[in-house]
């Protein structure tokens, strides 16, 4: 069985954004901290900053560009800026610890990294760990962007009254230009940036993602595919709304992760719709300050962010009914958060599925839904999807689980160096093996049941985790919870729950197993129970099960 709609062209991404600044100038693009940048604006420092990387940086088409930043206005700026000249832009998690960041470093090699100055300290540990690497680095702050006046106001606040900004190694600051200077020292008599052509199949972003083992691996996203995937969104709102300009848009979401990139910044800049940049979505009062002072018509978010905005106090006082679109993706959205989320808000999350490897947009549900559905949705368009069962054969009948494979425009060209990995990723004739088990019913809907290399097998049984973390979540008690299959030394495997429990509530051991008994068949419920403070969790609020079975080791082994 497989789903298909009819072939289209692939843009080019950097045609797409260079189309969009002149096409909506006047309009406002973005805001970021009660300043507001209009789509001429944000064209003047592209071209400025892209002319800098090509006549001052010697900056050619395929060299790497990586950003080190949170959702800044300067983030947009600079991926656009590099992207117009052909360098292919890196993104890097701001919270990576130095070791992370310079396994990126040296994976990547750009020749270029910009980094906001409130993360000086870890750059300067990365930097002394990599002295063979001849990188340029660039210092920009959170002012920077703004006006003079609030710009001199930020760097007071954060150097001498929060004091949030670590010393500056002078290694680091001998070898570092600062954005700000750069911008204005930049006469506008000097060359623009040469035009530089570009393909559907040159590289855009090296995009990293963890992958099953953990270790960031870079995937290969193409002008033709992020362009296929941005044009994929972009009719599949238009099926719904005439006029997506008109919208306000609030990323709270980090812009380094392929969701928010595609989603939040390169489809609804596309569009010409205007961008709340919230820099720290943690700070919930100056969140939701942000939300009463510019209401929006669109949310991305995870299940963590909708759960957190339920349980922050004030959020039930904020005024909401603007709110058009909600997306939920990057993680499996709950039953539970979006009926209540639906209850408080009187809108309906929207649930999609993608993948770093697929630029990432595959399923979206219709955006003219009554009620959250559980579904990931219907195949965008130009996708096909398919489902493999564990011999390798396509599945024909519906309902049936297998894994999730996709083909189309939006499949990433590959792994970054790694053509074994690339390889067992993606068919000679263009499938991605997703690692994502699921079913399609009968009216072409896709749900997701669980990964592949989570899936527990039980005497011969196949347990899937998130089936036991559903029952789980539906206990009162529970706020969060991960089922993971544990070997004793016998080679006999058991299910085991990790829960967090609902603050001002009690719950036992008892009380779990009493409730699961009720809903799953027998080896299916978990034999052992465990209560934690939280679970880890990777940026965007996914549990990371890899960590966990790493605290589970320390717990039976301590030290």
């Amino acid at each position: 069985m497989d789903t298909v709609t009819s072939p289209s062209y692939s843009p080019i991404l950097r045609d797409l954004l260079r189309d969009s600044r002149k096409k909506y100038k006047k309009s406002t693009a973005l805001i970021s901290q009660n300043t507001a940048l209009t789509y001429e604006d944000v064209d003047l420092h592209v071209r400025k900053l892209a002319a800098i990387f090509q006549h001052q940086f010697g900056i050619q088409k395929g060299d790497r560009i990586a950003l080190f930043l949170p959702n800044t206005i300067q983030f947009i700026i600079c991926a656009q800026a590099g992207l117009e000249i052909g360098a292919v832009m890196v993104n890097i998690n701001p919270l990576y610890t130095a070791r992370e960041l310079e396994h990126v470093l040296r994976d990547a090699e750009p020749k270029i990294f910009i980094y906001l100055e409130n993360f000086n300290q870890v750059v300067s540990e990365a930097f002394q760990e990599c002295p063979d690497l001849n990188i340029t680095c660039i210092a920009t702050t959170v002012g920077d962007f703004h006006p003079t006046w609030k710009m001199w106001a930020i760097y007071v606040a954060q150097h001498y009254i929060m004091r949030s900004i670590p010393k500056m190694d002078p290694k680091l600051y001998q070898r570092s230009f600062w954005l700000r200077s750069l911008l204005h020292s930049f006469n506008s008599t000097h060359a623009e940036a040469l035009d530089v052509t570009l393909t559907t199949d040159d590289l855009a972003f090296l995009q990293y993602t963890g992958g099953t083992t953990g270790v960031p691996k870079g995937a290969m996203l193409s002008h033709g595919n992020l362009g296929a995937n941005v044009r994929q969104a972009a009719q599949w709102i238009k099926k719904y709304y005439a006029h997506p300009e008109n919208f306000r848009i609030m990323t709270a979401l980090p812009l380094y992760h392929i969701f928010s990139l595609t989603a939040n910044f390169l489809a609804f800049f596309v569009l010409g719709s205007e961008n709340v940049l919230i820099i720290n979505p943690r700070d919930m009062r100056n969140f939701l300050k942000d939300w009463r002072r510019y209401p929006v018509d669109v949310l991305c978010g995870v299940n963590t962010l909708f759960q957190g905005l339920l349980k922050y106090p004030d959020f039930k006082n904020l005024d909401t009914s603007r709110l058009k679109i909600v997306l939920g993706g990057g993680m499996a959205v709950s039953q539970k958060v979006a009926d209540a989320w639906q209850q408080q808000t009187k809108s309906v999350i929207i649930q999609a599925y993608g993948l770093t490897e697929a630029s990432p947009g595959v399923c979206i549900n219709p955006l003219d839904l009554k009620a959250f559905n559980g579904s990931i949705g219907l195949p965008i368009d130009d996708t096909e999807i398919k489902f493999r069962d564990p011999d390798g054969k396509w599945i024909t009948n519906h309902e049936e689980r297998g894994e999730l494979c996709v083909r189309g425009p939006q499949v990433m060209k590959g792994y970054w160096k790694k053509p074994d990995e690339t390889a067992e990723t993606i068919s000679a004739d263009g499938w991605l093996h997703t690692g994502d088990v699921g079913y399609q019913d009968e009216k072409g809907f896709v749900y997701l049941v669980d990964r592949q290399k989570d899936l527990i097998i039980i005497s011969g049984f196949k347990v899937y985790p998130s089936e036991i973390e559903h029952v789980l979540l539906q206990h009162p008690a529970i706020e969060e919870a991960a089922a993971l299959g544990e070997t004793d030394t016998d080679g006999i495997i058991s299910i085991t729950a990790c829960c967090v429990v609902r603050k001002g509530f009690e719950c036992s051991k008892s009380d779990l197993e009493q409730h699961c008994r009720h809903l799953l068949t027998g080896y299916k419920i978990p034999k052992t129970f465990l209560f934690f403070d939280q679970l880890p969790k990777s940026p965007v609020g996914k549990i990371v099960k890899r960590e966990l079975k790493v605290l589970l080791e320390q717990r039976a082994h301590p030290s």
